[in-house]
C-alpha cells in the first residue's frame, strides 16, 4: 500500500493562509475555516490567536465576520519578506514576491493575493 505523505503546516504558515483569506476581504468563521482548509477546532485556535494579537478583529454585526488589521496586513508583509530573504526568487522552489505602495500607505505594502507560491504586494 502506498500512502502519500504531506508536509504538516507549522503556525506561522496557517497564521499566513488566513491572513491571505482575510486580505481579500471580510469572511465569516466557517467561510474562513474551509479556505484557510483547517478543521473547526483548530481553525478557532488559530482565529483567536490572531485576535489576541491584533492581527485579525471581529466584527460586532448580526452575521459577525472576520476583518484583517493594518497590524495583520503589516504581518503578511515581513512574513514575506521573510521567505523571501530565507528563499530567494533565485532558488527552486519558484517564490516571486513583488512589492509596491499603495497610495493610502506610502511606507507599508499591503498583501493582496496568493496563489501556490506567488505572492503579489500592492
Amino acid at each position: 500500500m502506498n500512502k502519500m505523505l504531506t508536509a504538516k503546516r507549522g503556525a506561522l504558515e496557517i497564521f499566513e493562509n488566513i491572513l491571505s483569506n482575510l486580505s481579500k476581504g471580510p469572511l465569516k468563521k466557517t467561510r474562513l475555516t474551509h479556505r484557510a482548509n483547517l478543521d473547526s477546532r483548530l481553525a478557532a485556535k488559530h482565529i483567536g490567536t490572531l485576535v489576541e494579537l491584533g492581527l485579525v478583529t471581529k466584527s460586532t454585526r448580526k452575521g459577525s465576520r472576520f476583518i484583517i488589521t493594518e497590524k495583520g496586513r503589516d504581518f503578511l508583509v515581513q512574513y514575506y519578506e521573510v521567505i523571501k530573504f530565507v528563499n530567494p526568487p533565485s532558488s527552486h522552489n519558484n517564490l516571486t514576491i513583488s512589492v509596491s505602495p499603495t497610495s493610502s500607505h506610502t511606507n507599508a505594502a499591503h498583501y493582496v493575493s496568493t496563489t501556490g507560491h506567488s505572492a503579489t504586494l500592492v
